[in-house]
């Protein structure tokens, strides 16, 4: 959102504000926005969740001309649609992945529930769905939407690959002069984390020996202590390094000094952790899931599934050819030059608020 946000706006075709809840960090990344306005909602009890009056009070001083929201199954969705719709104001909704088959089938009953109450009409009534990709395009369409579609992917800001700056404090580097894969996103059960653990105590003790996984995000539901638990039961504690939530400067010196990057998700709608690792030129290993098929195929990603046993013996067959790995991390860089750079997809994003709305454009 902030680098289709801050694109937009160094366009100078949208005025481009933000409205969000709060969290630990919003008094920290509100200066990451610039010259962009950020207004911090915050809710006090169960009438505020569902009404979003602090949400529709905020859109009221914007005075927007659209609305993209991002993401579902916030319960205030209920009530920002009935301000919608009463103002007849145009919107667009991103799913973000959240309505991909797999995603569907977790919380499944409660999900039908707010299918029933609120999502569906506020899906239905926007005036494009935005999705990353063709899967999640089809995806959309498998949940029974019939409205507009838009495909157009994420993006990320291009690092120089020119220097390397050192690594900042508070970022471990390991104990050895191991290589390392790096893992980099929340820690939920659908990104498949607990697999990879399993699938790195099945290597070969030579590829160990040359290796470690370092695995950064933030917790998500208890499942950081429960993959500790397992490295410890499969002692793996010298080989893999938790090293935290991680922004700014010390995700970038954790891009810059690792070696190749994995991500055995399950689903994703377009995953920008993959598309960083390539910015910065390391060799991807991901699954289908994470719909990238244009990378398998420009040679820039190495397919691997979701079973410990197959993600081991692919692991255990690439990691030390130092030729594919180069040659692999070289045409992700050139992949995400050519159609993932920001100004690429603010452009596309511009033009499709454009029909939305006609020649004016002012978004929130």
């Amino acid at each position: 959102m902030l680098g289709l946000g801050s694109a937009l706006d160094e366009q100078g075709e949208c005025r481009v504000s933000a409205i969000s809840a709060t969290d630990d960090r919003s008094s920290l990344d509100i200066a990451t926005w610039g010259q962009i306005p950020v207004t911090h909602v915050t809710t006090s009890g169960p009438l505020d969740l569902l009404t979003g009056r602090r949400f529709e009070a905020a859109l009221g001083v914007a005075r927007p001309d659209l609305v993209h929201l991002h993401g579902i199954w916030g319960i205030a969705s209920r009530g920002l649609h009935r301000w919608l719709k009463k103002r007849d104001l145009p919107y667009v909704v991103s799913p973000h992945g959240m309505l991909d088959r797999w995603a569907l089938g977790r919380s499944r009953m409660k999900k039908c529930v707010a299918r029933i109450v609120w999502e569906d009409s506020l899906l239905s009534g926007a005036a494009f769905l935005h999705a990353l990709n063709d899967a999640e395009a089809d995806a959309i369409r498998a949940a029974g939407l019939r409205n507009p579609i838009r495909v157009i992917p994420n993006g990320v800001a291009l690092p120089s690959l020119e220097t390397a700056p050192p690594s900042p404090e508070g970022v471990a580097t390991g104990q050895d002069n191991r290589r390392s894969l790096l893992f980099i996103g929340r820690l939920h059960p659908k990104k498949g984390l607990a697999e990879l653990i399993l699938a790195w105590s099945l290597l070969p003790a030579a590829v160990r020996a040359q290796w470690r996984l370092r695995v950064a995000g933030w917790d998500e539901g208890g499942l950081l202590a429960k993959v500790q638990s397992l490295t410890r039961a499969l002692r793996l504690e010298g080989d893999i390094e938790f090293v935290g939530a991680v922004f700014g400067n010390e995700k970038d010196a954790l891009f810059r000094t690792a070696s190749a990057f994995i991500l055995p998700s399950h689903s994703e709608g377009l995953p920008i952790a993959v598309l960083e690792a390539w910015s910065y030129g390391l060799p991807v290993f991901m699954t289908p899931a994470c719909n990238l098929p244009k990378g398998f195929a420009a040679g820039a990603g190495f397919e691997i599934g979701t079973d410990p046993v197959a993600i081991a013996d692919i692991l255990a067959a690439t990691l030390n050819d130092e030729r594919a790995l180069k040659s692999s991390g070289q045409r992700g860089r050139v992949l995400v030059e050519r159609d993932h750079v920001w100004s690429t997809i603010a452009r596309a994003m511009q033009g499709a608020y454009a029909e939305a709305v006609g020649s004016r454009c002012v978004s929130a």
